[in-house]
């Protein structure tokens, strides 16, 4: 019970990060006309959405605030719904980098993707669909890394850098989500929860400080 409150707080504070992440991004967009920025505001409110709606119900569970006529299967709608909307953030914010680093003046529509899918024992989402998800998150995630980093060995830019660095972060986290399932491990599941929210917190400092908004 302590971790699942510990993680449902995370995970209502990261979505308050995330939607300020992609608050950020938008005005700072406008700024300095960087095209990968639109992309990580579209994701970052997903994700945000998909933290929020996370973080409340496993609230909701934890205190009894509420009773649902069918708990579990909201749960695991819940978590599906949670898991789509991760997907099609990390996805989105793949995009924007790909046009970043291959196709910088065109433009290119694909379905999207993201942040954090809560421990599959609460949402009852069975072993293998937790561990896919993670791996295809994990994927695009790397891919994300890979095209940051060709993005800053190109421009050289300090906010290229840090922006590597924080999904770089968000990366080593769904790979401690993913050997937290493996090992079945509920305190490697929150210190990989911990990470993610660093990733995300510093991706925020990152874009405050750098575009001087806030």
């Amino acid at each position: 019970m302590v971790y699942l409150n510990l993680n449902a707080i995370l995970d209502v504070v990261s979505a308050i990060i995330g939607f300020s992440v992609s608050y950020v991004s938008f005005k700072y967009n406008r700024l300095i006309q960087e095209t990968v920025l639109n992309y990580i505001s579209m994701g970052f409110a997903l994700l945000g959405i998909g933290l929020l709606m996370q973080g409340v119900l496993m609230l909701l569970f934890a205190f009894n605030l509420f009773k649902f006529p069918d708990d579990y299967r909201l749960s695991y709608t819940s978590s599906v719904f949670y898991l789509v909307l991760q997907l099609i953030s990390y996805a989105i914010i793949a995009i924007g980098y790909s046009k970043e680093t291959y196709w910088p003046k065109e433009s290119l529509a694909l379905p999207l993707a993201y942040v954090l899918f809560k421990k599959k024992q609460y949402f009852l989402l069975r072993t293998l669909i937790f561990d896919a998800s993670q791996l295809i998150i994990i994927f695009f995630l790397a891919f994300i890394v890979f095209l940051g980093f060709l993005v800053h060995s190109r421009d050289k830019k300090t906010f290229s850098l840090l922006v590597l660095i924080s999904f770089s972060l968000m990366l080593i986290s769904h790979i401690g989500f993913l050997f937290s399932s493996l090992a079945f491990s509920e305190y490697y599941y929150v210190i990989s929860n911990t990470v993610q929210f660093v990733g995300f917190l510093m991706l925020l400092i990152f874009l405050v400080r750098s575009g001087h908004i806030g």
